[in-house]
């Protein structure tokens, strides 16, 4: 009896495999054909759902898939996995007409953007689980800070909710959004779109991809992107961009791949960054004294542009990865990536202070150029092997991953006045004032080198229990450099740390769709950085631990719906900048407790539904009678508030209906809800609510034997104005936004 318990056991690890064979075919190593004696190529990128073989995360399968990368344990099962993950997939992407990060995701219900559409900085923040600091990966390996990363050449965007460190070695209690890069097809593929966004910006991009031989051994991708310099939503704004990415496949044995991709992306943003910093107690700017925000000033119109034309940013960056997965026996396979990485931003920021409830508010602005450059290394072996009755799933493995960071002397955080300015008059801007030359970025201020080693174990005890257990090593090396002049230079202590992470998890499935769980995991995250205005301005904190319990249920409905609800307790170390001696320092903790809920499929044949709902409690604990500035310049206490910028409640639902009696005709409708949250630390300034609303269409068919897709979206259909709290301050909602594009493929 045993024998056959053991087989069942490896045969469930193996169907788990299969279920990321035909769940995520952009992966390098699952997207292989078969290779024979024989031209013949066998392509797995499809599963049979109700009777009809359908892509998974198509508009078919209802943007549904089934498994995603889990870190370095590879591609799981999501129903197998102890952890909340989201994917959104290409097709979602696309069919929404998303241009942007926060766009993909924006129907995820456990992520919120708190980083306005036309951010001059250029990069892309989101809170999850209440936590603003989240990690970006791209394959599983990091992404370098506040990159604005392209969604063109992604097959999928994977959230995975909660620390990561056992995982990922270093990461932020909040989760981690990994990019899921395309990989070559086997099949030809050759689609050209041609749209418009937002009133005047106009773009094409291509996909194309294929073999390169008969045998099947060879194959590419290639996606181009240009966006032009026109006119958006926003009056005057622009974010031109361009990207190049190409992906290679070489198969070079039956068992074994070896991948290579190089992208080079280009973004700017010219004559934008609608985001607001607030002043709560009394000021003097020039003559007049002005006594901070007493309460929020009215929201005003989104569609004016309340920077100057000199605010601009640029963003260049380039990366190479290579990969190899070889299958060493029955038992074993060997991963490994590698993957280098440049970026430089250029940056010519204004910032805009509000004075008062009248909508005053000050203008400033500083530039700079920075550059950083990162090398990345890991290697993994999978293992799968059994233990008397017990059948084991193995993960042992190493990586590295080093960041230096240059910026040009000077750095110019000048301050440079332009005067007062009204939400309401429309004043024109003063003309920019001449600065002095910034050089090329060659000061070393940063390195940062993290590196972990990291074993995992999914043990299968019967076909109801199974358990994960392991652990992680990580070190953080942080160093800092301070440049006072060209020739004095400050050098700061090192912020030093190793850590054990453990994770553990116990899963139970009382049938065969439903899996339960109870997961405990813990984090390591590199320390936070002093705002420019703290005494201690830029000093980098000791990097902190947080721990997380999550108790969750995932249900899969007649193979159409994955629901997927979650239970969470998360603590972290606070940082804050005590008003008593303006230090930015770490005190007490942030304690996070919330539920999540969510839902991805068909409904009905005609009938796609995805969405859910997160509720959250947070507060802060352990600061002592710390206080700090609240509106109107008044003393409030810090202990048992709500973290600045964190919604208690998000809400996301978005529907897509196949018209019956119109083949080839689709309707789709979006509601966005974000609960209330707190522009400053005392809990004085709250954003209210906000609800907008976004429809669609898409009407697909063929003109000589040519596939053709036609696509209209139009975001924040009522117009609604709104705020958003940043966590730093606060930012305008996007305006109502028209998105019209034409689709031709020709294969």
């Amino acid at each position: 009896m045993l024998p056959s318990l053991i087989r069942r056991r490896v045969h469930a690890l193996n169907a788990s495999l299969a279920a990321c064979l035909v769940a995520l075919p952009a992966l390098a190593a699952e997207n292989k054909p078969a290779v024979s004696g024989t031209t013949e190529t066998v392509q797995i990128e499809e599963v049979e759902v109700t009777g009809t073989l359908v892509k998974q995360g198509s508009a078919e399968a209802g943007y549904r898939v089934t498994a995603a990368r889990v870190g370095p344990l590879g591609c799981q099962n999501l129903q197998d996995t102890p952890y909340s993950i989201n994917v959104t997939s290409s097709d979602l992407i696309k069919n929404t007409q998303a241009m942007t990060i926060q766009k993909a995701v924006q129907y995820n219900p456990t992520v919120a953007a708190t980083s306005p559409m036309n951010l001059v900085g250029g990069g892309a923040s989101f809170a999850i689980r209440g936590f603003t600091d989240t990690d970006k990966t791209i394959d599983g390996m990091r992404a370098p800070s506040l990159a604005n990363l392209p969604v063109e050449d992604k097959e999928a965007i994977e959230v995975m909710n909660g620390p990561t460190s056992f995982l990922f070695g270093v990461g932020s209690p909040g989760g981690t959004l990994n990019f899921v890069l395309k990989r070559p097809t086997y099949s030809p593929l050759a689609t050209l779109t041609m749209g418009i966004t937002g009133g005047e910006q106009m773009y094409w991009k291509g996909d194309f991809g294929g073999p390169l031989d008969r045998q099947g051994k060879f194959a590419y991708r290639l996606n181009l992107l240009y966006v032009n310099a026109g006119e958006l939503a926003i009056n005057d704004l622009s974010n031109p961009r361009n990207m190049e990415s190409v992906a290679l496949d070489w198969n070079y044995a039956p068992e074994g791949r070896m991948t290579f991709d190089y992208s080079h992306y280009e973004t700017k943003v010219d004559h934008g960054a609608d985001l607001f910093s607030v002043q709560l107690g009394s000021v003097k700017k020039g003559k007049i004294t002005y006594a901070g925000l007493t309460e929020l000033p009215s929201v005003p119109d989104a569609t004016a542009n309340y920077m100057p034309a000199f605010s601009r940013a640029g963003d260049f960056s380039d990366r190479v990865g290579t990969g190899i997965t070889q299958k060493l026996d029955d038992h074993f396979t060997l991963r490994s990536n590698f993957a280098y990485t440049t970026w430089e931003r250029n940056r010519h920021r204004a910032a805009d202070l509000l004075l008062d409830d009248a909508g005053d508010y000050w203008l400033t602005r500083n530039y700079y150029d920075q550059n950083s450059t990162t090398y990345q290394g890991n290697v993994f072996l999978d293992g799968t092997f059994e233990t008397g009755f017990l059948a084991h799933k193995v993960t042992l493995g190493v990586v590295d991953d080093y960041t230096e960071v240059k910026y040009a002397y000077p750095y110019k955080n000048q301050n440079i006045n332009y005067g007062l300015y009204n939400l309401y008059n429309g004043t024109p801007y003063a003309t920019d004032v001449a600065g002095d030359a910034v050089g090329n970025p060659n000061k070393t201020t940063q390195e940062i080198n993290n590196s972990s080693f990291i074993f995992a174990d999914t043990v299968t005890i019967t076909d109801q229990w199974s358990v994960m257990l392991g652990g992680n090593y990580a070190e953080i090396q942080d160093k800092t450099w301070t440049y006072n002049s060209p020739t004095v230079v400050t050098d700061n202590p090192v912020n030093e740390k190793g850590a054990f992470t453990p994770g553990a998890a116990l899963m139970y499935k009382p049938t065969s769709n439903v899996t339960t769980y109870l997961s405990y995991i813990e984090g390591l995250q590199e320390g936070g950085t002093a705002p420019s205005t703290a005494a201690n301005a830029n000093e980098v904190l000791a990097p902190y631990i947080s721990r997380q319990v999550e108790l969750g249920v995932k249900t899969q409905l007649c193979e159409r719906i994955s629901l997927t609800t979650a239970l969470y307790h998360i603590t972290k170390p606070y940082a804050f900048t005590d008003p008593t001696d303006n230090v930015y320092k770490s005190a007490g903790q942030e304690t996070h407790n919330g539920i999540e809920f969510t839902a991805t499929g068909k409904v009905t044949h005609d009938l796609t539904l995805n969405g859910g709902f997160s509720l959250l409690d947070a507060t802060v604990e352990g600061v002592g009678s710390t206080k700090v500035t609240g509106a109107g310049g008044k003393k409030v206490a810090l202990e048992g508030v709500i973290p600045a910028g964190v919604p208690r409640q998000i809400g996301r639902l978005f529907a897509e209906y196949a018209i019956p009696c119109v083949s080839g005709l689709f309707v789709n409708a979006g509601a966005l809800y974000t609960g209330a949250a707190y522009v400053d630390a005392g809990n004085t300034l709250e954003v209210p609510w906000s609800m907008t609303g976004n429809v669609g269409l898409r009407y697909e068919t063929r003109i000589y034997g040519h596939a053709m897709t036609t696509r209209f979206n139009v975001e924040n259909f009522t117009g609604e104005d709104y705020w958003v709290a940043t966590g730093s301050g606060l930012a305008l909602g996007q305006p109502r936004t028209y998105s019209l594009s034409f689709e031709f493929a020709w294969f």
